[in-house]
This record gives structure tokens, C-alpha cells and sequence, in this order.
């Protein structure tokens, strides 16, 4: 299996380069960096310009509903613009898996012989795998979501820290977005199991990455509100 991987990652977090300085260069000698872009926005006009430029990028301008606030958040949009941008330019390659990175990743020695083993466990038709699980999801997990000896059907709500692609996943990924999108990115996959074949790792198996202490950069600096009159 060809793999390609993106750690999507803004310049102006200088504390989080070295993180992922360190993973780019571990998975050299098992993936290709996938050449695509991390978008940032900010403003209004900055979504203006990307979907000016992508017309398919259909995001419902009222967002969601969380703590009694409607909207997005402007962070939020250029995580889904990224990966957006990312799932097209892997479906120009011929790589069969695309890996997907937040530059808050930490991982250990034996990350990528582990995801390889936990992907093989996988039905040939899967979508999408979630590489990790926070642990204040573990208590959803059930006997009745187990699939193989380390991998089960997705049961978390957040953390889209590392997860893989199939080039069937990225298709279909690409295809419901242009139905409309009025989720943030985990919850598109995690809250939509009937419509991906998702899985994810157990809460007792070896975890190969997990989150660094750092700041959120999004979800503490930007507010969320409805996008009037971009779309």
C-alpha cells in the first residue's frame, strides 16, 4: 500500500514547528508528503478568496449549534478548506492511503509499523480510520463496536489528531461535502457512521501519537459566528 501524509501546520505557530519538523522527517522513509496547502483564514474575505477559487467548497454559512452559540469559527473553516484542499490533490495521485495530521501531534518509534498493522485488520471497503482516541472518549467504547483484535467502529465525538483515507473515503468525502456541510470536520465523520465506513482503535491497544499540551489555537482565539454573505 502507496501511503502520502500532510501535517497541516501554520508558520506563525513557531511552537509547534519542531513537532512537525520531527514527524515529516520519521515518515520519510515510509510516505510521500503530500504536496498540497494548509489554508488559513481569518476573515471573511479570506473565505471569499478560497471559495472564489473552490465553488465546490459548500459550507452552510449558519455553521452549527454548540454552548448556545450558532455559526463557525473562522479556524474551523481552514481546517475543512485544508483537508478539503488535501482530499482533491490525493485523488490526482495514485497513493492508495492518505494520512492527515493537526500539528499537535506527538508519536513514538513505532507509529507507522503500528498504523500499518491496524489498517490490515480493516475490511477492504473502509473509508476512513481515526489513528487516535482521546481519553475522555473511552467510555463510549462497546463490546458490540469491536471489529479486529486493536480496531473497532468509530464510537468517539472529537480529535481528527491522525486519520487515514482510502481513495474510496476521499471520494466520498468530497461528495457529501458538496451536499452542503454544517459540521466541524470530526463530527462530519464521527456523527455520520451511517453514511462512512469508519473505524478507530480500541481503548487498550498501543496508541502510536497522541496530543501535545499545547494551546488550541482555534477554539480559544476565534469566536464563532454566522458567515453573512460570503457564499
Amino acid at each position: 500500500m502507496k501511503f502520502a501524509h500532510k501535517v497541516f501546520h501554520i508558520e506563525s505557530d513557531s511552537d509547534r514547528e519542531w513537532l512537525v519538523e520531527s514527524i515529516n522527517i520519521y515518515l520519510e522513509k515510509y510516505s510521500t508528503q503530500l504536496d498540497t496547502p494548509t489554508i488559513q483564514i481569518r476573515s471573511d474575505e479570506d473565505l471569499f478568496n478560497y471559495y472564489n477559487n473552490n465553488k465546490d467548497f459548500y459550507i452552510d454559512p449558519n455553521g452549527y449549534s454548540l454552548d448556545g452559540k450558532q455559526g463557525w469559527k473562522y479556524g474551523e473553516l481552514g481546517i475543512w478548506a485544508s483537508n478539503y484542499t488535501a482530499w482533491k490533490n490525493f485523488l490526482k495521485t495514485d497513493f492508495d492511503s492518505l494520512i492527515l495530521m493537526e500539528d499537535d501531534i506527538t508519536f513514538n518509534d513505532n507509529f507507522f509499523p503500528i498504523l500499518e498493522k491496524y489498517i490490515a485488520e480493516l475490511p477492504e471497503d473502509w473509508d476512513i480510520f481515526s489513528f487516535f482516541v482521546p481519553f475522555d472518549q473511552y467510555h463510549k467504547y462497546a463490546l458490540h463496536k469491536s471489529y479486529g483484535e486493536n480496531t473497532s467502529l468509530i464510537y468517539q465525538d472529537w480529535s481528527c489528531l491522525c486519520y487515514v483515507l482510502s481513495r474510496k473515503g476521499a471520494q466520498k468525502s468530497l461528495d457529501i461535502m458538496r451536499q452542503k456541510v454544517s459540521l466541524p470536520l470530526d463530527w462530519f465523520y464521527y456523527r455520520q457512521t451511517d453514511k462512512f465506513n469508519g473505524f478507530t482503535i480500541k481503548p487498550d491497544v498501543e496508541q502510536g501519537c497522541t496530543l501535545a499540551r499545547l494551546e488550541s489555537t482555534f477554539q480559544n482565539k476565534h469566536e464563532r459566528k454566522i458567515i453573512d454573505g460570503v457564499f
